[in-house]
């Protein structure tokens, strides 16, 4: 299924197409994540059994807006849908609970993007991968607005300089 959740003030959660063509992509994940993604899909199915009736299920409606009901009580012309950012009765974790969260260790889900680019450029990544991986058609968007000079990067361009100095004379 290829969308996004958004959330519209006084409407509610909804499921809708994704924002641009470049949004659509495949990332690699390595074997630890994709051993904890694996963990909490089998935990939610564990949940699920042992909570019966209370567990609660999430469905995409045609409307695409986003509905929550017992199990047992599925929601009319709806098709169910399985999220990874549940929490143990199966339920979706709003948006303003996440945020409450990160706010707590002074950070917000858009400085995630920004941290994940800055870290991979001073890693080494080349940066129309690190594009890539955002969604960014665009090399220059990644590496404008979304990759920030730090004193890693600054080290760096200077023992570069250094050896080019040492070749060179």
């Amino acid at each position: 299924m290829k969308g996004q959740m958004i959330y519209l003030k006084k409407r509610g959660y909804f499921y809708t197409k994704l924002k641009t063509r470049t949004s659509e992509r495949y990332i690699i994940v390595d074997d630890y994540l994709l051993e904890e993604l694996r963990r909490w899909r089998e935990q939610q199915i564990v949940n699920e059994k042992e909570l019966g009736g209370a567990y609660i299920c999430v469905y995409k409606c045609n409307d695409g807006s986003i509905r929550r009901a017992a199990k047992g009580f599925p929601v009319a012309d709806a098709e169910r849908i399985t999220l990874i950012c549940t929490n143990l009765k199966g339920a979706y974790v709003p948006k303003e609970v996440l945020v409450t969260q990160l706010k707590k260790v002074g950070v917000n889900t858009h400085s995630f993007r920004h941290t994940h680019a800055t870290q991979l450029i001073e890693n080494g990544a080349q940066a129309k991968a690190v594009a890539s991986r955002l969604g960014h058609s665009n090399v220059l968007i990644t590496q404008n607005l979304y990759t920030h000079n730090t004193l890693k990067l600054q080290e760096e361009a200077t023992s570069i300089f250094t050896k080019i100095l040492q070749t060179n004379f």
